[in-house]
């Protein structure tokens, strides 16, 4: 609360302690009513303030790797959180709502048998990327995290540049995750 605003509420509290012990003409408890309004209305707009967390987050999956196109967005079909609204399930992009540091992170089953690299692009330029050179047949699951400044309307994605994903089986599934951690 402002110092202005901390000097209204004692003015309203000593006004209010003379009024009860005193007695007030009616000029004045018009004026202790109005200084009482003025308090409850900046009690509201603090209460307000700390509670007006909306966090940006996300958490994405796609269950397969078929139809992933080299150079373009990997479109994640599933989305467990959107916080703010974030991410583009049509698109596979995340447009930054508001500016601060982010932790993303994401995830990729690797296949065997050529070089393969999956990158976290930020507004076109690959920022950070997944790199394999496995042997034909054999496949890994990769992560990766990194911390990233984004400014409100920044764009991030992640594509596959070069190779093949692994056509997981079951539960297994390729994520995207994002979260804002500081202004």
């Amino acid at each position: 609360m402002a110092s202005m605003d901390f000097l209204v509420v004692l003015v309203v509290l000593a006004l209010t302690h003379c009024a009860t012990v005193m007695g007030v003409p009616p000029d004045v408890q018009d004026q202790i009513s109005a200084l009482e309004e003025r308090v409850a209305a900046l009690e509201a707009e603090e209460h307000e303030d700390h509670n007006e967390h909306h966090a940006v987050l996300f958490s994405v999956f796609r269950s397969a790797a078929d139809n992933v196109v080299q150079n373009e967005p990997i479109i994640f079909n599933e989305v467990m959180l959107n916080g703010e609204e974030g991410y583009n399930a049509t698109t596979g992009i995340f447009t930054c709502p508001q500016d601060g540091i982010y932790s993303l992170s994401y995830s990729a089953f690797l296949a065997g048998g050529a070089v393969v690299q999956v990158a976290l692009v930020k507004a076109g330029t690959v920022w950070c990327a997944l790199q394999g050179n496995l042997t034909d047949g054999s496949f890994m699951l990769s992560e990766r995290t990194t911390l990233l400044r984004l400014v409100k309307g920044e764009q991030v994605w992640v594509e596959l540049q070069q190779g093949t994903l692994h056509r997981a089986q079951g539960p297994a599934r390729m994520s995207f995750q994002g979260y804002r951690i500081s202004e």
